[in-house]
């Protein structure tokens, strides 16, 4: 009874975000005083907060999410089957709620955080050379809706284009424009990396109307695993900047992190950025490409 109550009081954070000890009490028909009990073992693992006062209730994080692939697609198709039957034997609202919950969580799972910038609240300093002057001609061809006259490699080849950039993208460490352009007619990713040369024009382009969906294809299909990570003490300030607070937690007067990161090699790197920050605990998998990993590069600086 108790299981399901905290799992049910889960889902409820994750819906509304902030509920009321009152309103939790009368849902299961216990005691404020057991509502606080399961909310400090809830506490354990989730970055709640109690606010007092007439607008006051349990909290939990904007920022927080269940771990992509907290289950498997399969498992919540089951787990969705499963509900839609049940109701169908016994129409219990409950039924119906916890299947729109878990539909919800796979929608989360599947989408691709997009920023568009329109709040003009975005300042982004990239270090990287080469970078830093062609994402400022092409925010200002954004903002201005220019033409950017472009030279870029094509398999070796420079070649000469006119583009009308609606978006500028960050993923995986690459910068991209998405770009309407003038000698395909069509929609395409440029690398900014790729670009030899950029000149904003004074010609003037009308936006045209695309699919963020179009956009982010740079990871569709790709599948995660989840990774733990021990962390070395002097390294959890560092580490709790890059990967959110809400990821580390100290067990036995030691650090751990629990996140989800890309099923192919683009981990491997990930983990290597952190140096000797953190160690990988699991999947035994992806510590066995890492330690590979680090052989290859003191075979190179041997």
């Amino acid at each position: 009874m108790k299981f399901s109550i905290l799992i049910d009081m889960l889902f409820d954070l994750l819906s509304k975000r902030k509920i009321t000890a009152a309103y939790l009490a009368e849902k299961y028909d216990i005691s404020p005083r057991t509502v606080y009990r399961y909310v400090e073992l809830l506490s354990a693992k989730l970055p709640l907060s109690i606010k007092r006062g007439r607008n006051g209730g349990i909290c939990l994080s904007d920022a927080y999410r269940l771990p992509v692939g907290f289950m498997s697609a399969d498992e919540y198709a089951a787990a969705i089957e499963a509900l839609v039957s049940a109701y169908a034997r016994q129409p219990d609202p409950r039924f119906l709620e916890a299947k729109r919950k878990l539909s919800a969580q796979v929608k989360t799972e599947k989408q691709t955080l997009v920023v568009t910038g329109e709040a003009g609240a975005f300042y982004v300093e990239d270090s990287l050379p080469g970078s830093s002057e062609k994402i400022r001609v092409l925010e200002a061809c954004l903002r201005n809706n220019c033409l950017a006259e472009i030279n870029h490699l094509i398999d070796g080849e420079v070649r000469a284009d006119y583009i009308e950039p609606h978006a500028l993208l960050l993923c995986k460490g690459i910068w991209y424009t998405y770009a309407f352009s003038h000698e395909t007619r069509d929609f395409q990713l440029f690398v900014l990396g790729n670009i030899t040369a950029i000149i904003q024009t004074d010609t003037p382009f009308r936006r045209r109307s695309f699919e963020w969906s179009d956009v982010a294809c740079l990871s569709k299909n790709e599948t995660t695993v989840s990774v733990r990570l021990l962390i070395r003490e002097q390294a959890v300030p560092r580490l709790r900047a890059s990967l959110g607070a809400e990821t580390l937690q100290c067990v036995g007067g030691k650090w751990f992190a629990e996140l989800s990161l890309p099923n192919n090699e683009t981990a491997v790197k990930i983990v290597l950025g952190f140096g000797n920050a953190v160690e990988v605990l699991t999947p035994l998998s992806l510590r066995e490409k890492v330690r590979s990993a680090v052989k290859d590069l003191v075979k190179i600086y041997s």
